[in-house]
């Protein structure tokens, strides 16, 4: 599911012309996205962690 969101914003950004690193609005929001991604798979791992003790 997470990939399929990564994958979907970057085909969207493609198809409406605007391109990441040209665009800094967009850049920014995919470096939001991919660290929102990142702190939600770090949080699940450290609950998994914490229910298996």
């Amino acid at each position: 599911m997470i990939l399929t969101i990564l994958v979907s914003s970057l085909i969207l950004c493609f198809l409406s012309s605007q391109y990441p690193f040209v665009d800094t609005w967009l850049t920014e929001k995919l470096v939001l996205l991919v660290a929102y991604v990142d702190f939600a798979m770090l949080d699940e791992k450290f609950i998994l962690f914490r229910h298996s003790e």
